[in-house]
């Protein structure tokens, strides 16, 4: 999408448990493989367009898309799928086109960080905005630094 080498995936937010197990039988009839399967998440990899994929199949927050949506850190993430469509969130696109990271909730502050130190690898930016909310939030409930959760990168 942005024509530059990733070397990260793609979190997609699921509805529920049985989404999540046809999504990922539909990943696997695709040629995908299941890599990981923890408490956060469930992985897939495979090829797309001569491309090695990862998909990461999210387990932390099922529920409606609007739900799933207001859990990700940063706008940049938020993508769902209902099982029909692929949904993203009102800033995703914008903020991938002008490589932006601008936080949408701050949960887990220690993957966070490592999610912001990715993404500006890859060539995106974030404002001093962005840093600010993230210690405001720790600053405000250091139970959000979550250094030890079982995380998505």
């Amino acid at each position: 999408m942005t024509n530059v080498k990733q070397a990260s995936d793609f979190d997609v937010g699921i509805a529920d448990v049985q989404q999540l197990e046809l999504t990922s039988s539909l990943l696997t009839n695709a040629k995908f493989s299941m890599t990981h399967d923890t408490t956060f998440y469930r992985q897939f990899e495979g090829e797309l367009d001569s491309k090695h994929v990862k998909i990461q199949l999210l387990k932390v927050v099922f529920g409606e898309v609007e739900k799933i949506l207001g859990e990700f850190d940063f706008t940049l993430c938020q993508t769902a799928y209902d099982g029909t469509d692929f949904i993203l969130g009102p800033y995703t696109m914008w903020d991938i086109g002008q490589k932006h990271v601008s936080v949408n909730k701050i949960s887990f502050a220690a993957s966070s960080v490592r999610r912001l130190i990715k993404y500006s690898k890859q060539g995106y930016f974030a404002c001093q905005g962005c840093v600010v909310e993230i210690l405001e939030t720790v600053a405000k409930d250091r139970s959000t630094i979550n250094a030890k959760v079982d995380y998505v990168d």
